[in-house]
C-alpha cells in the first residue's frame, strides 16, 4: 500500500487524469473510473492519515514509556538510597538497642542493690521501732511503779505522821507526869533532874536538832552537812543495784530511796517519794544549782554533783551511776536541803 500510494502520487497529476479521459469508452465509464479513483484516493488518504496517527501514537507511547522508564529508574535509585538509609538507621537502632539492653541490665543491678539497701533499712527501722516500743513499755512500767511508789510514800508519810502525833502525845503525857513528880521530890533542882531522864530527853533534843537542821537547810542556813559531803558520800555507791522500792545503798535502792538514804546518813529525814521530794528544802533555778542539790524530774530524782552531772539510781540495767547531762530530760524543780 505504501508503494502504491507512493507510485500514485509520483505518477499521478494531469497526465493521469488525461489518460483516464482518453482511455474511457464512454462518459459513464469515465465517471465510474473517476469516482473509483476518487474513492481510492480518499481511502488512501484516510489510510495514510491513520498511519500517521498510528505513528504519532507510537511515538507518543515511546516517549511516554521513555518518561516512565526514567521515572522508574529515578524512583528505583531513590528507593535504593532510602533502603541504604534505612539499613544505616537500622544498624544505628540496633547499636542503640544493645546500649539500652546494657543500660537496662545496669539499672536492674542498681535496683537489686537498692532493694537490698531498702530491706536493710527496713530491718533497722523495724528494730528501732521495736526498741522504741520496748522503751515505751519500760517507761509506762516505770511510771506505774513511781505512781505506786508515790502512793506507798503517801501512805507511809501518813502512818509516820500518825505515829509522830501519838509519840508526841505520849511524850507530853510523860513530861506532864515528870513535871508533877519533880517538885515533890527535889524542889529547887528541877533543871538538874531533867537531864537525868537520860535517853528519852536526849532523843527529843536530837530530834529537835534534826528538825532545826531541816528548817535551816530550807532557808539555806548551815546544816549538818555540806553539798560536797553529800556528793562524796553518794558517789561511794556507784555500781550498786537498782531495786524498786528499796532504800539500801549497798543491796539496792530506787531513785527516791537512794536520795533518802544518802541524806539520812547526815541526819536529814526526807520522804521516799520522787514527787514529795519536789517540796523539800527551798527551790532554786537550775542555773543556780550547786553540788548536793536535788534535781527533780517527772517520776525521777537525782543528786547534782556539779559540772552539769548527776548521780542517781537510774534503772535496773544501769543501777546507781553518774550521768554527764543533768538536763537529759525536762527538769521540774531543783531543791536545796543543805
Amino acid at each position: 500500500m505504501k508503494k502504491r500510494i507512493q507510485f500514485l502520487y509520483e505518477s499521478g497529476g494531469d497526465n493521469g487524469w488525461a489518460a483516464l479521459l482518453l482511455e474511457g469508452k464512454d462518459l459513464s465509464s469515465i465517471l465510474n473510473q473517476a469516482e473509483y479513483t476518487q474513492k481510492l484516493y480518499k481511502y488512501d488518504r484516510e489510510c495514510l492519515q491513520e498511519y500517521m496517527d498510528l505513528v504519532q501514537q507510537v511515538t507518543d507511547y515511546s516517549d511516554q514509556l521513555a518518561d516512565e522508564k526514567a521515572d522508574l529508574e529515578a524512583s528505583e535509585a531513590e528507593q535504593e538510597a532510602q533502603q541504604q538509609s534505612l539499613e544505616a538507621m537500622l544498624e544505628q537502632k540496633k547499636a542503640v538497642s544493645d546500649d539500652y539492653e546494657n543500660q537496662i541490665a545496669d539499672l536492674n543491678d542498681m535496683a537489686a542493690q537498692y532493694n537490698a539497701v531498702l530491706a536493710e533499712q527496713n530491718a533497722k527501722i523495724q528494730q528501732i521501732q521495736e526498741e522504741i516500743a520496748a522503751e515505751e513499755a519500760a517507761r509506762k512500767a516505770e511510771e506505774a511503779r513511781q505512781a505506786a511508789e508515790a502512793a506507798e510514800a503517801a501512805r507511809q508519810a501518813e502512818a509516820a505522821r500518825q505515829a509522830a502525833a501519838e509519840a508526841a502525845a505520849s511524850s507530853a503525857a510523860n513530861n506532864t507526869t515528870t513535871a508533877d513528880n519533880t517538885p515533890s521530890s527535889t524542889g529547887s533542882s528541877t533543871t538538874t533532874t531533867t537531864p537525868s531522864n537520860g535517853g528519852s530527853s536526849y532523843d527529843d533534843s536530837s530530834s529537835s536538832d534534826t528538825s532545826s537542821s531541816d528548817d535551816s537547810s530550807s532557808s539555806s542556813s548551815t546544816g549538818s552537812a555540806t553539798g560536797s559531803a553529800i556528793v562524796s558520800y553518794a558517789t561511794q555507791f556507784i555500781g550498786n543495784p537498782y531495786v524498786w522500792g528499796g532504800t539500801s545503798l549497798t543491796n539496792g535502792a530506787d531513785c527516791s530511796g537512794f536520795i533518802m538514804s544518802v541524806y539520812a546518813h547526815f541526819g536529814y529525814d526526807l520522804p521516799h517519794s520522787s514527787s514529795a521530794l519536789r517540796g523539800v528544802g527551798r527551790g532554786v533555778s537550775y542555773a543556780e544549782a550547786q553540788p548536793g542539790d536535788i534535781i527533780c524530774y517527772s517520776g525521777h530524782v537525782a543528786i547534782y554533783i556539779g559540772g552539769g552531772a548527776i548521780v542517781h539510781a537510774s534503772n535496773e540495767r544501769d543501777g546507781i551511776k553518774i550521768s554527764s547531762n543533768a538536763a537529759y530530760t525536762t527538769i521540774l524543780a531543783v531543791r536545796r536541803v543543805v
